[in-house]
């Protein structure tokens, strides 16, 4: 008798240690996005992480998306740019950087 308690026990606390792991997982990963800036992306003019409302995927190239905080120009200096498709802002110049990639300068 005493062997089908103690089982039952174990059994018990390791469905409540299961479900209690299981329960943290999904809270934690509830906030984050999985997202960042210049991460690839395949839906154009969407939005590339549901809990932040600034990243937008944006065709950077022919048939190339990313997500930029900027739908409109790149505004970083040092940032990825692709003329005719995704121009630097005002103030900025997309420019052959030193390893040989167009950034804004």
């Amino acid at each position: 008798m005493e062997n089908k308690a103690s089982s039952k026990t174990i059994m018990l606390v390791t469905l409540a240690t299961f479900a209690l792991v299981l329960m943290l997982q999904i809270h934690t990963g509830e906030g984050a996005c999985p997202a960042a800036y210049d991460d690839p992306c395949t839906i154009p003019n969407t939005l590339c992480c549901p809990t932040d409302p600034t990243l937008h995927c944006v065709e950077v190239a022919d048939m190339v998306y990313k997500c930029k905080d900027d739908p409109i120009c790149e505004d970083h200096a040092g940032h990825e740019c692709y003329p005719g498709y995704f121009d630097c802002c005002p103030g900025l110049t997309c420019a052959t950087n030193q390893g040989g990639g167009l950034t804004c300068q």
